[in-house]
């Protein structure tokens, strides 16, 4: 499958999540945006990955923002603790999913609080679930880029850097270098062109995955790049994201199925849709014959 929906209802607004999904299956943005359909979930299922990212990513805005800057407060593990406690009241109907949630949250809790403690010496304020807007330049009819980033630390020098939870796998240094998470380099090309409300332009100095899985180990940083510079990483991808919106404003760009996806074998919202297993399968005996 290969759509070409005339320009006039092709998006004009998009966040820097969905830009990653154009980026991996055009197809996806074209069912959800251009035709409106919206997945449901299934009935009477039990919460999953998804649910326990929102979980998690609740328990630590209501403990920041419970945080004055400076050092944490005496008690901190244990306020923590009682947040997530309470939060996790939410799926109290699948006991067996609760426990193991809040089993690992202890561990998550414990590196957590060790970190503040460690990054907060340089930090004048942290800004949690913070939402941008931003009208790409040199783009007509116009294109809003939207975010909402998770963490932006803003340092006593005036840089920020920029943090996105993670409770699941973060992308890999081969993934960021070749552009198919543009995530965070987005959102640092917003911040330094003012889009981010209530907050001054400032210039990342860092971008960081801040993975909290509660394993071995219970949490990890993830810096998006040791190599290039975050404020380089941003132009970047604001360039190529320049360069998309241009080939998707002829009317001839198709929005193909899975054109990179990352995972071959795990199906997609509109995979059925698209009759995903249908094709592959033709495919792969055309290739046998």
């Amino acid at each position: 499958p290969a759509p070409c929906p005339p320009v006039e209802y092709r998006p004009r607004r998009m966040s820097v999540t969905a830009i990653e999904r154009w980026i991996r299956d055009p197809y996806e943005i074209y069912a959800r945006w251009v035709l409106g359909l919206a997945p449901l979930d299934a009935l009477e299922t039990p919460p999953d990955a998804r649910i326990k990212g929102i979980l998690i990513h609740d328990i630590l805005q209501e403990f920041i923002e419970g945080e004055a800057a400076g050092p944490l407060r005496k008690g901190a593990l244990e306020r923590l603790l009682a947040i997530a406690d309470k939060a996790f009241e939410e799926v109290s109907v699948w006991p067996d999913r609760q426990a193991f949630w809040k089993r690992r949250f202890v561990d998550i809790a414990r590196w957590f609080v060790m970190q503040e403690e460690t990054r907060r010496a340089d930090i004048a304020v942290t800004h949690v679930e913070k939402a941008a807007s931003l009208e790409v330049p040199g783009i007509t009819p116009p294109f809003i880029l939207t975010a909402r980033a998770d963490r932006i630390d803003i340092h006593k020098d005036g840089t920020a850097s920029i943090i996105d939870y993670k409770t699941g796998a973060p992308p890999t240094g081969k993934m960021l270098e070749a552009g198919l998470a543009p995530q965070l380099p987005l959102e640092a090309a917003l911040l330094a062109a003012g889009g981010f409300a209530g907050l001054p332009e400032a210039q990342a100095r860092d971008l960081i995955y801040m993975k909290l899985s509660g394993g071995a180990p219970a949490g990890e940083l993830r810096h998006v790049s040791r190599k290039t510079s975050a404020m380089e990483l941003a132009q970047r991808a604001m360039t190529e994201l320049a360069g998309a919106i241009a080939l998707y404003d002829l009317p001839q760009t198709p929005y193909v199925v899975r054109r990179m996806a990352q995972f071959e074998n795990r199906l997609g919202d509109y995979d059925h849709l698209a009759r995903t297993r249908e094709w592959r399968l033709l495919m792969t005996e055309a290739q046998e014959t």
